[in-house]
């Protein structure tokens, strides 16, 4: 029988990730329905990549700790 090994602990880095998700989520917000300045939007962008670029490395980090790389990514 195969058994699904949930973790229920919470780490730094998934409550980082909680966090900078909700940010991404109202910069983009603000950039599709409130008028904003042109360097407003530069900043936000840039921001956004910046948040993306750090799930990527969390990704990339957790990748490379997995024991079965090829599940961890069918997983996540």
């Amino acid at each position: 029988m195969k058994t699904d090994n949930i973790k229920d602990e919470t780490k730094p880095m998934g409550l980082l990730s909680l966090i900078l998700s909700f940010i991404a989520l109202f910069m983009i917000s603000g950039l599709l329905f409130f008028p904003i300045s042109q360097e407003v939007r530069h900043l936000f962008i840039g921001l956004d990549a910046l948040i993306y670029s750090i799930f990527l490395l969390q990704l990339g980090i957790d990748l490379i700790r997995a024991a079965d790389r090829l599940q961890f990514m069918q997983r996540h």
